[in-house]
């Protein structure tokens, strides 16, 4: 399926965890959880929500066909797909139709783990 892991890494790559998503989504946690682990496909309506808050185009989430050949190459290709969906969002912003640029800023790796 892949929705959930690009929504994991995308969410991850914002600095935020599960529980904040589920707030700033109005969807719980457990729904969340159960996407990302691909365990249950989101509405199209969930979709949308979740592109919203994260800033990012639907097409973002639904993204699959790069992540199988980023999951062959590991970490390094995974990072790869990453910066390619943030130059789309930043595109995106740079037009007017990424939404609001607050909680857009992207946060280092070490930057997350600092902040949970």
């Amino acid at each position: 399926m892949g929705i959930g892991r690009n929504i994991r890494l995308i969410r991850t790559a914002r600095g935020l965890n599960l529980s904040q998503l589920a707030e700033k989504t109005d969807l719980s946690a457990s729904y969340l959880s159960t996407v990302e682990n691909d365990r249950r496909q989101p509405s199209l309506k969930a979709v949308n929500t979740i592109a919203s808050v994260l800033a990012v185009p639907p097409s973002a989430l639904l993204w699959d066909e790069s992540m199988s050949q980023a999951e062959s190459d590991g970490p390094a290709g995974l990072i790869s797909v990453l910066h390619r969906i943030l130059r789309e969002m930043h595109s995106l912003q740079e037009r007017g139709l990424g939404g609001d640029d607050e909680g857009t800023e992207v946060k280092t790796s070490a930057e997350a783990q600092a902040s949970r």
